[in-house]
């Protein structure tokens, strides 16, 4: 029976803690990257907090796990953008992202208020 019950509390952690992540990455949480307003950035986080205590995820810090909680972003495609920002410098805008191969102006598109270059 008691096993039961620490498996019960597991589970209802991990359902927490997945909601909260999703909450914290749903689009209402997050700005268009053109209207970036007054935001500031720790230093090597990856996360970039707007004026009224929205997140994106700075293109430019994010290492390749932050990276892979983008929407179309997965391991390979991680790897692959943090390997072109230390090949050939920052990314200026978030359209930079067409430099790294498998990026097109589609998954740009859908990365519009969820990430930035800070």
């Amino acid at each position: 029976m008691k096993k039961m019950w620490e498996d019960i509390l597991i589970c209802t952690v991990a359902a927490l803690f997945t909601a909260g992540a999703l909450y914290l990455l749903s689009p209402k949480h997050f700005t268009e990257h053109t209207s970036l307003g007054a935001r500031s950035t720790e230093s090597g986080s990856g996360i970039i907090v707007i004026e009224d205590g929205q997140v994106l995820v700075d293109i430019n810090e994010a290492d390749a796990g932050l990276l892979m909680s983008l929407p179309g972003i997965g391991e390979k495609t991680a790897a692959a953008i943090v390997a072109e920002r230390e090949e050939n410098g920052p990314f200026s805008c978030l359209e930079d992202l067409t430099r790294v191969n498998g990026i097109g102006p589609k998954t740009v598109e859908s990365l519009a208020g969820f990430a930035a270059a800070g």
